[in-house]
């Protein structure tokens, strides 16, 4: 399990990953994922939680993880995959 990733890319501007209808009735949400990382240090995610359900921001976490690179965890000086729980806010107000 990887605890504090080294990021390689992250999304300049993830807002604009929020859900419309949501973020014009203010609301807020929060997702949990499971996600799988890679040796090339990309990430392929499951949404564990998704709070509150039915707003749209389970999809919105995917795309904003596959924007995603971090280094790859390591064993023997090798690559190797790993697991990383991504948690992604969504704050209307910023």
């Amino acid at each position: 399990m990887i605890t504090t990733p080294t990021w390689i890319e992250r999304p300049r501007h993830p807002e604009r990953w929020f859900p419309r209808q949501a973020f014009m009735q203010g609301i807020a949400g929060e997702v949990v994922l499971d996600c799988e990382v890679s040796v090339d240090g990309r990430l392929s995610c499951v949404v564990a939680s998704e709070t509150p359900t039915g707003q749209g921001f389970g999809d919105a976490a995917l795309r904003i993880a596959q924007a995603h690179v971090m280094r790859p965890a390591m064993q023997n000086g090798v690559a190797v995959r790993g697991r990383y729980r991504m948690v992604v806010p969504f704050t209307p107000n910023g």
